[in-house]
């Protein structure tokens, strides 16, 4: 399962500022840790799925496309800095993302920490997916 919803942008006069999530969202579950992780552009992360932990992704800079898959089906979502989004990916739910520029970054909160245990990784090939 996953929640998807666009995030606005508050313009500053001197900046922009996106507001991804705050406690009193209904996607936020626990706080664990927040990670950022990069991906060059056509490079391919996947297939993931946490067993307990909640992803709360967007996209700070660049452009991301998430695939989850859902069942016999796939529902993927483009996440840019210019149209800011926040996707949770709940546990149990496979997905995998594609760099879209030619650099991309991915914003994580996540609700537990890192536990090289909690997660399964399985190849990209073993899912047919049409990249």
């Amino acid at each position: 399962m996953y929640s998807f919803k666009r995030i606005k942008l508050i313009e500053a006069p001197s900046s922009t500022i996106i507001h991804s999530i705050k406690k009193s969202d209904k996607e936020f579950s626990s706080f664990g840790e927040l990670y950022f992780s990069q991906i060059k552009k056509n490079q391919i992360r996947g297939w993931k799925r946490h067993k307990k932990m909640y992803c709360n992704l967007s996209v700070p800079h660049g452009k991301v496309k998430f695939v989850i898959k859902l069942e016999d089906k796939f529902k993927e979502f483009e996440i840019s800095n210019s149209s800011p989004a926040l996707l949770t990916i709940f546990p149990n739910t496979f997905f995998a993302f594609k760099g879209l520029e030619d650099l991309n970054v991915i914003s994580n909160l996540a609700s537990l920490e890192h536990d090289s245990k909690e997660s399964e990784n399985i190849p990209l090939k073993d899912i047919n997916y049409e990249w």
